[in-house]
């Protein structure tokens, strides 16, 4: 069954507990289904490991989904906000494993989507959110592209890529506290934009 933001929010919360029920089961398959997709493009490990860790990421999803309905703007649809939930923890439980890697991103322009993670899987079978994920990618490129500033660009996608703050204020060849003032704008300024375009995205 297809629902619009209000069915979810009104199935979620509903009285009814067979109502609430499935619900909440219809969207942890679609939270684990997603979680799957994007660790499976992003890990080495095997596939029964990567369902395992996707089962924790859609467990801490779900809960952080239950945790912010109240506070949930239906200015955007809610598997959406959803799908930015999941990318978000699966992204820190990710970068938590990588952040000593010795790599250092490009910054090209084309490079913006990878290096924040968000690429659309081509192996999502459900047609809307897949076109929500290429919707939210456009939308994250734009803005990184064209209304932070290079410094600002520079040190979110070197901190999105793993990167301690030491090692990106090395490579910007700045202070740490510098660092941590350009990092605050860029989210602040990403997550004001996307708000304003309609993406109720909880940008970590």
């Amino acid at each position: 069954m297809e629902r619009d933001c209000c069915q979810w929010l009104a199935d979620l919360q509903s009285d009814v507990p067979s109502v609430q029920e499935t619900a909440w089961k219809d969207l942890s398959r679609i939270v684990f289904r997603v979680a799957c997709a994007y660790l499976q493009r992003r890990s080495d490990t095997n596939q029964s490991g990567i369902e395992q860790l996707a089962e924790d990421v859609a467990q801490e999803a779900l809960a952080d989904i239950f945790n912010g309905l109240d506070r949930f703007s239906r200015s955007s649809k809610l598997t959406t906000w959803a799908y930015s939930v999941v990318v978000n923890n699966a992204r820190e439980l990710l970068r938590k494993g990588r952040a000593s890697e010795p790599y250092w991103p490009s910054l090209d322009d084309d490079e913006t989507a990878t290096r924040l993670e968000i690429i659309p899987d081509p192996q999502v079978c459900d047609p809307e959110l897949q076109a929500e994920e290429e919707e939210l990618v456009r939308t994250v490129q734009e803005v990184i592209n064209t209304r932070l500033t290079e410094r600002q660009r520079a040190v979110l996608l070197l901190y999105q890529a793993g990167h301690t703050l030491p090692e990106i204020a090395t490579r910007v060849g700045t202070t740490r506290n510098n660092v941590d003032q350009l990092l605050y704008a860029a989210r602040r300024r990403l997550k004001k934009e996307l708000r304003n375009r309609g993406h109720d995205v909880d940008y970590k």
